[in-house]
Order: C-alpha cells, then structure tokens, then sequence
C-alpha cells in the first residue's frame, strides 16, 4: 500500500511538472552547478599536479595532496551524477527534502517498482559531504596561508596556487549554496528544523521496525 501510495503521489507530481516548481528548478540549477563544479575542480586537479611534480620548495605538500584527491573525487562525482539518468533529480530531491528517506521513493506506476536506485543516492550523498570536505580544507589552507609567513610570499608557485584554489573552491561552495537555498521554499531556519525532524523521523522509523521485528 505504501508503494502504491508513493506511485498516487508519483503521478500527481507528473501532472503537476511545470518549470515554477521549486524541485524542477533545482533540477536546472544543479545540471550547471555540476557542469562548472566538474570544469572548475578537474582545472584545479591539473594546476596542482602540475604544481607538485615541477616545483620542487614545496612548503606545504600534504594540504596539496588533499586539494589533489578531493578535486579529482569531486571531479570524478560531478561528472557520473551528470550522466546518470536520474542523477541531478536525485541531488535535487535530496537537497528540497534532507535525510527524508522516504520523501526519495519514486514508484513505477507500471511495475509498481522503486525507480530510484540506491546506487544514486548514495553518490549524491557522496558528492555533497566531498563538496563540504574540499570548502573545509579550503578554510584550513587559506587560515594556513594567511598565517604562515612563508606563505604569503605570492612569486612562489606552490603559495599562489594554494592560495587560488583555497579563494576559489571557497567562493564556488559559497555562491552556489547560495544560489541552491534562494531557489528552495524554505527559509534556513526552517530548513535546519526539517533537517533535524527528519532525522528524528528516520531514526524512529528504523526503530520501530527493528522492534517488530524483535518482538
């Protein structure tokens, strides 16, 4: 009954699917934020390679390597989601209705089957906490080369691409966080309140069917 409850809910959405609705919207915005998150993250993949195999006074190579993996990760992420058949409406459902598990089941009306698969899910989810991690690090290294004065010395190569790369993944997550929450019908606080609810609501749910299933 669920499944088919989920497939109602499915069709009314499809008939429903105009350009004004905020999901649809997200859809959009995601398919260009991925597009310049992919070209911006597989550039800077390339500077910083090029950056730890012909400089040789590198003053910070670890938080070099770090911009390595997680830009070539990002890269990596940004470019399947874009060629999944459903991956940027999944980002974008994702992101309206936040570890609402349930709110992410799309019903076959056909087969009565679940049409989203996991697999998607878990790599939109993979590609928002490695956006986080590449915005943190970015912090990390800009406090670093701010802070230390070897640093600051911006005729050293491997000082002005730390320094470029921190600015601009910085800038990147900022502006389309931005760009993502403003087209959302919701306000942030109340968004943050539905985070934790549906958090609470999944932890219950999960809960609930353990204990039947116990007992």
């Amino acid at each position: 009954m669920y499944l088919f409850k989920n497939a109602k809910d499915s069709l009314i959405n499809s008939l429903q699917y105009d350009k004004s609705s905020p999901l649809i919207k997200l859809n959009y915005l995601f398919k260009v934020i991925l597009r310049f998150t992919f070209l911006v993250s597989f550039s800077f993949l390339a500077i910083i390679v090029s950056t730890l195999y012909v400089e040789n006074n590198i003053i910070n190579k670890k938080l070099l390597q770090s911009f390595e993996i997680t830009s070539l990760i990002l890269s990596l992420l940004s470019f399947i989601i874009l060629i999944r058949q459903n991956g940027t409406y999944i980002l974008s459902k994702i992101k309206m209705y936040p570890f609402s598990f349930k709110d992410l089941i799309d019903v076959s009306l056909y087969t009565g089957v679940v049409t989203i698969s996991v697999l998607d899910i878990f790599l939109c989810y993979l590609f928002l906490i490695v956006e986080l991690l590449v915005f943190l690090i970015a912090l990390f290294s800009l406090y670093e080369c701010l802070d230390n004065p070897y640093m600051k010395d911006n005729e050293n190569m491997n000082s002005f691409s730390l320094q470029f790369t921190s600015v601009s993944y910085i800038g990147l997550y900022i502006i389309s966080q931005m760009i993502v929450f403003r087209s959302m019908p919701y306000h942030p606080t109340e968004y943050l309140g539905y985070i934790f609810k549906n958090i609470f609501d999944d932890i219950f749910c999960v809960m609930k069917k353990i204990w039947n299933f116990l007992f």
